[in-house]
């Protein structure tokens, strides 16, 4: 990304993405809130991974921007205007604003002229120089971040064709490259992706019964890491669980992968929507189990809502997801996720936040609108507040009023 202003202020970016760097900020922080944690989610690797991954969402949202031919510096211009400019296409608005959301995150757009309180259209956008892919000298990360800068990378090349109406967001994410980035990104040796898995399985280990049988759904399974997270915090207990998905693809690389557990004999494998009403021979669970999944649904208040009509009369919800930070914040992965046709909602629509990933308040309140009592949440955020840790995952979970 090119800057045509010299005078321009520097990029508000994290120190030079290395090793040292980023671990003098994470022995510096205050880890308290993550000390009951699973020792890898509370470990500097984990950390090093979500800042590498923010540096490069960041180098390649302003690589789109650059290839949609838009100006950066200090000339102000409107968000419809920059859009009218780079050739946005009728309906592609959500994934123009997902781009303007990376570039403000990190720092690279003016944060007082993005306001995130105005609707889209109107704001007035002062997008700065973004950083070089290199270097990112973070050898801590390097190897474990492999499956998402593969998928980053495919989308960042096909992005403006997207935003211009030349191919779909499901056509680039469905590809025959892409089927094969996801069997590595949706899998258990992909730490970044894993660790909400990892983490809404303990949750459930914690607000369950310790003995008994167990009957679990599970939304949303995709390729089954969440299926194998789930099965092993549960290894010393009968478990009878129905994982599903609306993919059949990724139900494939589920029965893959389940077939290796100890426990694939209890694991039914079945194609199912959440955004459709859920068939009657369901029955009831004590556990709804949603890890990296809830974020997708088209109405999300309806969705928990027809949830918890599944739950037995002492049974729980318990979901994970990557939570964004504040109003002005966005997930980097959000990079990806916004061409997914589930994310592309009306640039006016209300609360939730229109492109799926929501803030802990955000949770909070869609679980109070469906009809759940407050939630048990982990990592607490009470301790997480003011710990200087940027932690974007929570698990919560939630019991029906």
């Amino acid at each position: 990304m090119t800057d045509e202003s010299p005078g321009s202020p520097s990029p508000v970016l994290p120190d030079a993405c290395d090793d040292a760097t980023v671990r003098r900020a994470f022995a510096c922080a205050d880890r308290s809130a993550l000390v009951d944690l699973p020792h890898a989610l509370a470990s500097f690797e984990l950390y090093a991974i979500d800042r590498w991954v923010e540096r490069y969402a960041a180098a390649h949202a302003g690589a789109i921007w650059d290839s949609l031919g838009l100006p950066t510096g200090e000339l102000d211009l409107g968000a419809a205007e920059l859009a009218r400019r780079a050739g946005v296409a009728d309906g592609r608005w959500p994934m123009f604003d997902a781009l303007v959301r990376q570039l403000r995150a990190r720092g690279l757009c003016d944060a007082t002229v993005c306001d995130p309180v105005m609707d889209p259209l109107d704001r007035i956008l002062r997008v700065r120089a973004a950083p070089e892919l290199a270097p990112l000298r973070m050898r801590a990360a390097e190897v474990e971040v492999g499956p998402t800068r593969a998928l980053m990378d495919h989308v960042a090349v096909g992005y403006a064709d997207v935003v211009r109406g030349r191919t779909t967001g499901a056509q680039l994410l469905g590809d025959r490259v892409a089927l094969a980035l996801w069997h590595d990104y949706f899998a258990p040796t992909n730490p970044g992706y894993h660790a909400a898995n990892v983490l809404a399985a303990e949750l459930a280990r914690r607000v369950l019964p310790a003995e008994g049988a167990l009957r679990a759904l599970e939304l949303g399974a995709g390729a089954g890491s969440g299926t194998i997270a789930l099965l092993a915090a549960f290894a010393d207990r009968d478990v009878d669980l129905v994982a599903t998905d609306r993919s059949a693809a990724l139900l494939d690389l589920a029965r893959e992968r389940v077939a290796a557990t100890p426990k694939v004999a209890r694991v039914a494998l079945r194609r199912l929507d959440f955004d459709r009403e859920f068939p009657p021979d369901l029955g009831t669970f004590d556990l709804v189990f949603a890890a990296n999944a809830l974020h997708a649904a088209r109405e999300l208040t309806g969705a928990l809502a027809a949830v918890r009509a599944l739950l037995a009369p002492s049974g729980v919800l318990v979901l994970a997801e990557a939570v964004r930070l504040g109003p002005t914040d966005e997930l980097p992965q959000a990079l990806v996720f916004a061409l997914a046709p589930e994310f592309a909602r009306s640039p006016r629509a209300a609360p939730p936040h229109r492109h799926g990933f929501l803030a802990r308040d955000e949770w909070r309140a869609a679980l109070g609108a469906a009809g759940y009592a407050p939630p048990v949440e982990l990592p607490d955020p009470v301790a997480l507040a003011g710990s200087g840790l940027e932690f974007r995952l929570s698990a919560m979970a939630a019991r029906p009023l």
